[in-house]
């Protein structure tokens, strides 16, 4: 009889701890619901509002509704059945996590990141708590900077260049503009994909300048070099080439940027310009200028070369 007793008392006391540690788990999350910095709205399976934090009312403005209200009545028309959709989802059970807009009382838009988590009573749905997370700012940075981005695009296009980023942790191209067409004939997503390598498409006579110019990267330095490269359809090209290392804090190489431009018609003006300096306009010949230049040079070299010979000849004779 004893012993009977002593198990009574001892289920007895389980069952008050019981009930103090549920008493404690509402009281700890009745302070989450009302100091949460996020939006926490309580609905019926119906999706009726049943309660809101004081985060709903100071970050929208509204207030609990003396009258019956719905999950979508906040929301704009053509959301309404995306968002009835997810709600059905998390009455049957399954937790919803998606992206909205709805109306503040002064009749702005707020971009919202919600949560749907069924509530749960003896293994019966009774409700839905939505945990909602206000970023409007956050979305207004991000529009902000594509369009950055999109008028990078438009001048990298402009500027017939291509500006690109290459990752040496992962060994790809992580970003390319499509200035890169106007050089290469080809999309900037074929370097993207890793279709194309890059030094494929150096001219074979410049590969070995190619590789000894860019050997200074490795050292962190910046370099700037210039070089013919072959388009698909066998057209031949000079680029200058600038490529800038960038360090983490650890003061690794983790990224190259780098920009590219064509300078095939400043090389061939530059060419054309230089072939003139030195030789007559009429005939093509090496002028006055190119025998200044060639004597001195052997004079200059007379260690390796210690006699020269200089003939004269007229051509009117």
């Amino acid at each position: 009889m004893s012993a009977l007793f002593n198990l009574f008392r001892k289920s007895q006391h389980s069952a008050s701890e019981l009930r103090d540690s549920s008493l404690q788990e509402q009281n700890n999350f009745k302070l989450l619901f009302e100091h949460s910095p996020n939006i926490i709205i309580h609905f019926d399976t119906k999706g009726r509002f049943l309660n809101i934090n004081r985060a709903a009312t100071s970050i929208t403005g509204h207030e609990l509704p003396a009258i019956d209200l719905v999950v979508t009545d906040f929301t704009p028309e053509e959301s309404k059945e995306v968002i009835w959709k997810y709600f059905k989802a998390a009455v049957n059970g399954k937790v919803q996590n998606f992206s909205c807009r709805a109306y503040h009382k002064n009749g702005n838009l707020l971009n919202l990141e919600n949560t749907y988590i069924p509530i749960k009573e003896n293994r019966k749905i009774i409700g839905v708590y939505a945990i909602i997370h206000e970023v409007s700012e956050k979305a207004a940075l991000q529009s902000a900077l594509e369009t950055k981005e999109q008028e990078m695009e438009q001048v990298s296009e402009a500027l017939e260049a291509a500006i690109w980023s290459y990752d040496s942790i992962n060994k790809s191209i992580t970003f390319c503009t499509q200035g890169i067409k106007y050089i290469t004939e080809m999309e900037a997503g074929n370097f993207l994909k890793g279709k194309i390598q890059w030094r494929d498409l150096v001219y074979i006579d410049d590969l070995k300048k190619f590789d000894e110019d860019r050997k200074p990267l490795k050292d962190g330095e910046t370099i700037c070099h210039r070089y013919r490269i072959i388009t698909p359809s066998g057209k031949v090209k000079w680029v200058n080439d600038k490529i800038i290392p960038i360090n983490d804090e650890h003061n690794r190489i983790v990224r190259y940027h780098g920009i590219i431009t064509d300078i095939t018609n400043d090389k061939e003006l530059g060419d054309r310009v230089e072939h003139l300096l030195h030789h007559d306009s009429l005939t093509a010949l090496p002028n006055r200028k190119t025998l200044e230049i060639e004597m001195t040079t052997l004079i200059k070299e007379k260690r390796i070369l210690p006699c020269f010979t200089l003939i004269l000849t007229g051509l009117n004779t």
